[in-house]
């Protein structure tokens, strides 16, 4: 386990990462997250926000408990330590669903910057350290298929959190992933899908003529813990091809340990994440 002390207890799962903080009530009521005594008042104060109990998946948008805790993970300072206050005694951390743990590394990488209290700190850490030994496996069996995929002249893409890790968080821990996501050009898919089955990855779904005219993508597994989706659209839902050709027309060159690939251009890397984030909820979407 990554973590396992007296306040406690971390449980690894194969559908989720689920953390139970067992802290007594008198522990919450005798400091602040940074370690400097406070008052019992205090935890009345933050009482307020129990309404934040952070549920199931709520659409596209955070929710509220959510929101603190994204300024918790990105605001500096007295703003971060008061979001983060606000959080943590609005949330109950043995419901805490899936989506709001994936931003809790972020959180720690943040505070541990900031002088924050190491008592706290120590029980995100193992968070974080769950996320960045989960994320190697993936890591590594991008990087062996992406040289397979060059070596052969496939064009690469990386879209997504494996593009993100790099280029905007720059750690490997920060972003927790399920998987990775390649988008490679539609005319050598069928030579990609040989490469991926020569070297021991199972298809979610057998290969036949037309699958590219009705799916965006195609996911494979290693057999063990790594998942990589094979895109040859980069959107879900049917677009026209020039959008995938505007894609690859600003696509950047990316350094993904130490393999030249491409990814999104900025502007395009935004709109490609909402685009999908609208795509995962749409079903919540008010019509």
């Amino acid at each position: 386990m990554p973590w396992d002390g007296e306040s406690g207890t971390f449980y690894a799962s194969s559908h989720a990462f689920i953390v139970i903080w067992r802290t007594s009530v008198n522990s919450r009521q005798g400091r602040y997250l940074n370690g400097d005594k406070h008052k019992a008042d205090t935890h009345k104060k933050y009482c307020k926000f129990s309404s934040l109990i952070l549920p199931k998946r709520a659409g596209f948008w955070p929710t509220d408990g959510q929101e603190l805790l994204i300024r918790a993970a990105l605001w500096k300072g007295s703003k971060a330590l008061d979001a983060t206050n606000q959080w943590f005694w609005g949330t109950n951390l043995e419901k805490i669903d899936y989506s709001t743990l994936t931003l809790i590394p972020l959180l720690y990488r943040n505070l541990s910057e900031q002088n924050f209290d190491p008592a706290f700190l120590g029980k995100l850490r193992g968070v974080y350290l769950w996320s960045w030994s989960k994320n190697q496996f993936l890591f590594l069996a991008l990087r062996r298929m992406l040289e397979r995929l060059h070596e052969a002249g496939v064009r690469t893409l990386l879209l997504k959190a494996a593009a993100l890790s790099v280029c905007a968080y720059k750690d490997e821990g920060a972003r927790p992933m399920g998987d990775c996501d390649v988008l490679i050009p539609d005319h050598q898919v069928e030579t990609a899908i040989r490469i991926f089955l020569k070297n021991g990855w199972v298809p979610d779904t057998e290969y036949r003529s037309g699958l590219l005219s009705i799916r965006h993508a195609m996911a494979f597994n290693d057999g063990n813990v790594s998942r990589i989706d094979l895109h040859w659209r980069a959107l879900a839902d049917a677009v026209p091809p020039e959008i995938d050709q505007a894609f690859w027309k600003g696509a950047v060159t990316l350094d993904f340990r130490g393999v030249k690939t491409q990814t999104l251009n900025s502007a395009d890397q935004l709109f490609h994440i909402i685009c999908h984030g609208l795509q995962e909820h749409k079903a919540n979407m008010p019509t």
